[in-house]
C-alpha cells in the first residue's frame, strides 16, 4: 500500500503536466505491476475520465491468499476503468469474474502480429543447430516456466518412446527458471538424442520457418499466444493446449 501510495503521487504529478482526455495503462495480468493500478488512482485524483486497461493474461481469483490484500484496491480500478480490453474471450470472462464487472466494462481484441523477414534456409538453421534433414521436427517456443508445460510434452515424448514409436526431433528454444530442471529431464527421460534445448533464438521466424510443427503444450494462463499466429503466418501445423485463449 506505501508503494501504491508513492507512485500514485508521483503519476499524479506526471498527469498535471499536460491535458489528458485518454489514459491507456498496458498490463502483463490482473494483478499485474502495481504501478497501473497507480495509474488509475491518479488519473481519477486528476480528472481524467476515460481510462483504458489492457490486461494481457488471465486474472488471479481471490483463492490465492496473496492477492486478498488487493481487493479494496481492486474495487476502486474496476469502479473508474471506462473499459478492459483483453486478447482472448476466456481472459475477459476471467477478469469479468475476478473484478465482478458488468460485462460492457469489458472487450477482448485479438493480438495481431508482424511477420518478421526469414533470413536463414531450413536447411543453414537445422545444420546450425545440429539436426539431420532427414527427421521430422518439432519445436516449442516459450519461456522456460511450469505454466508452459514442456515436463508433460517431454513425458509424452518418452511414452512414445517406450512403445516402439518413432519420435521427431524436438528443439526447445527460451530461457528461464526451468532449464536445468528441463535439462535432467530430457536425460532422465532418455530423450538426449530427440530433445535439443537451443536457449535463445535472434529471430524465431528462422527457426519457425526450418521446423515442421509448432507444440504449444501450455497447462496455465495462456491469453492468445502470439507464438501460435507466427506459426500459422509460415504454414506450419500447431500443436497446442485446449485452455484459455489458445483455442
Amino acid at each position: 500500500y506505501l508503494f501504491v501510495c508513492w507512485n500514485t503521487l508521483i503519476l499524479f504529478k506526471t498527469f498535471g503536466k499536460e491535458k489528458i482526455d485518454l489514459l491507456h495503462i498496458n498490463s502483463g495480468g490482473y494483478p499485474g505491476a502495481y504501478s497501473g493500478m497507480s495509474a488509475v488512482f491518479a488519473a481519477r485524483m486528476r480528472g481524467i475520465k476515460r481510462i483504458v486497461f489492457v490486461v494481457n493474461n488471465i486474472a488471479l481469483s481471490y483463492k490465492t491468499p496473496r492477492i486478498w490484500i488487493d481487493y479494496p484496491l481492486d474495487r476502486i480500478v474496476s469502479k473508474s476503468v471506462s473499459v478492459f480490453v483483453t486478447g482472448s474471450a476466456y481472459a475477459k470472462q476471467k477478469l469479468i469474474e475476478v473484478l465482478k464487472l458488468p460485462s460492457k466494462y469489458a472487450v477482448h481484441i485479438h493480438n495481431g502480429i508482424a511477420p518478421r523477414k526469414v533470413t536463414e534456409s531450413r536447411a543453414e538453421v537445422i545444420s546450425r543447430l545440429g539436426v539431420e534433414d532427414n527427421q521430422l521436427i518439432f519445436a516449442v517456443i516459450a519461456v522456460l516456466e511450469e505454466r508452459k508445460g514442456h515436463f508433460y510434452l517431454l513425458k509424452a515424448l518418452e511414452l512414445l518412446k517406450k512403445q516402439g514409436k518413432k519420435i521427431p526431433i524436438l528443439l526447445i528454444e527460451g530461457t528461464g527458471s526451468k532449464l536445468e530442471s528441463l535439462q535432467l529431464t530430457v536425460r532422465d527421460f532418455g530423450l538426449l538424442e530427440n530433445v535439443k534445448l537451443i536457449g535463445t533464438e535472434t529471430n524465431v521466424f528462422n527457426l519457425l520457418n526450418a521446423v515442421d510443427v509448432l507444440v504449444l503444450p501450455s497447462i496455465s494462463y495462456e491469453d492468445f499466444p502470439n507464438v501460435t499466429l507466427e506459426a500459422m503466418s509460415l504454414g506450419k501445423t500447431v500443436i497446442a493446449s485446449s485452455i484459455s485463449g489458445i483455442p
